[in-house]
């Protein structure tokens, strides 16, 4: 029979991912990059995002739903203070993805990769990149930021439209990602990409990493502009017939 007041919780293994998280200090990471713009704010946009990867680690639910999630949870073991569920209501959350949308995703997502690198002692040595694209059914009519359209399929479904999804690693860890239009070109997605790659590191730190890619990197104009920026890469090259 249970004690009268006593609920049990089962915690799973919610508590280490908190851990890690705060091991690697993306709470404060965040915060400095995403200030709240509300003041004041019950919760910061770090906290929150805490909240959600541990939402989608776990349990994964709908954005509406990761409130009556965390109703459950043990909150002062995972996030330090016993907060309020409600507070983590989609309408808050959503005001965070849009924040981290204004701020920039690309530097975000950068700066808490390089943070797991630091944790684990990975040396950025070499970046590997490469695309695939992914299927959509029905169509999908009017303009927007992103192209849902036929192109070419990596795997092989030309009869969909489609997007494409580019990712650089480092020892198998992700630190630069890109999501782009269904029928741009890898050619032209390693162009791009190498701006990027520019923007997010410093130089130094350019010049002693190597940026490996399939023969879609190698033409004229790349070629041209990894020698004006000193990069060093490795490719592959067809034979010329």
């Amino acid at each position: 029979m249970q004690p009268t007041g006593i609920q049990p919780i089962p915690v799973g293994y919610a508590p280490i991912i908190a851990a890690i998280i705060d091991r690697m200090g993306w709470v404060k990471r965040i915060n400095d990059m995403v200030p709240a713009t509300k003041n004041p704010c019950k919760l910061s946009h770090g906290l929150r995002n805490k909240a959600l990867i541990i939402n989608i680690l776990t349990q994964r639910q709908a954005l509406y739903r990761v409130e009556t999630f965390y109703e459950k949870q043990d909150l002062e073991l995972l996030f330090g203070e016993a907060i309020d569920p409600h507070d983590l209501n989609d309408d808050a959350l959503g005001r965070t993805l849009d924040a981290f949308h204004q701020a920039g995703l690309d530097s975000i997502y950068h700066a808490l990769a390089l943070s797991v690198l630091e944790m684990g002692g990975v040396t950025l040595e070499a970046l590997l990149f490469d695309t695939s694209s992914f299927s959509f059914y029905g169509a999908y009519e009017g303009e927007g930021s992103l192209a849902i359209v036929r192109g070419y399929s990596k795997d092989r479904r030309p009869d969909r439209n489609q997007i494409h999804f580019g990712m650089g690693t480092a020892n198998g860890i992700p630190v630069v990602a890109d999501v782009y239009d269904g029928n741009r070109s890898d050619t032209v997605w390693n162009r791009e990409i190498l701006q990027k790659v520019k923007e997010l590191f410093d130089p130094d730190r350019l010049k002693r990493m190597i940026y490996v890619s399939d023969s879609a990197l190698v033409n004229e104009e790349n070629l041209a502009d990894i020698h004006r920026h000193g990069l060093s890469f490795i490719s592959t090259v067809w034979p010329m017939s």
